[in-house]
């Protein structure tokens, strides 16, 4: 049945449609799209590439970051501890 003939039924019998509701828009706290693609392209773009000749080196870095990591930030629900 269309929408036509049965707002029209409905309203001979005194009756209400329920309308739909219009799309979301969008909130005003978030970012344009643009802002948000070309702050990603300039850390992919700009970033530093990680040169290693083995995976032994790059193990041995990665370790060193996870550390450094692990030295700067408490945890999250335990304060006096480090991650």
């Amino acid at each position: 049945m269309n929408q036509k003939k049965l707002r029209r039924l409905y309203h001979e019998e005194q009756l209400q449609v329920r309308r739909r509701g219009g799309r979301k828009r969008a909130l005003g706290t978030r970012r344009p799209m643009a802002e948000n693609q070309f702050r990603l392209v300039r850390e992919r773009f700009f970033a530093p590439w990680l040169r290693v000749k083995s995976y032994d080196e790059l193990n041995d870095w990665l370790l060193d970051q996870v550390l450094r990591y692990a030295k700067a930030h408490r945890h999250p629900e335990q304060r006096g501890s480090a991650i």
